[in-house]
Order: structure tokens, then sequence, then C-alpha cells
């Protein structure tokens, strides 16, 4: 069994990160269709930019090599 799209509330970007590096890490077809749910914040990081911050953050916890961008998200 395959799942080709993963829909999920999405407003810290901390699932979005972590589900992204499971797909990234297991090579995963799978795309994830993340709905905002906040409403825009004026001079902050964008979604994407928060998502591959906490991503950076867990490969160097976790000792991950593998490369990220934020074209993934």
């Amino acid at each position: 069994m395959y799942i080709d799209y993963i829909f999920f509330a999405s407003n810290s970007g901390g699932t979005q990160a972590g589900t992204s590096m499971g797909i990234g890490l297991y090579e995963l077809n799978t795309q994830l269709m993340p709905i905002k749910i906040d409403k825009d914040k004026a001079n902050e990081d964008t979604l994407e930019e928060t998502v591959l911050n906490i991503i950076n953050s867990a490969k160097t916890e976790l000792g991950i090599h593998k490369e990220y961008t934020i074209t993934e998200f």
C-alpha cells in the first residue's frame, strides 16, 4: 500500500518538518499537503523557512547528512 498524499494542518512547522524528514530519509514518493491554519504575520519567516530551520536543527541533533531544500515543501 502506498500513500500518495498526506493532508494535515500546519501551524508551527514541526509536524511538517518531521514528516518531510521521514519522507526524504525513506525516499518515499508521497506529497505533503499542508493546510496553513495561521494568519500571515508581518516580518517573520515564511512557513517554508520555518520548516527548513527545524529540519536543519534536527539533522544536527540526529547526525543526519541528507540535504533538504525549501522547494521540497
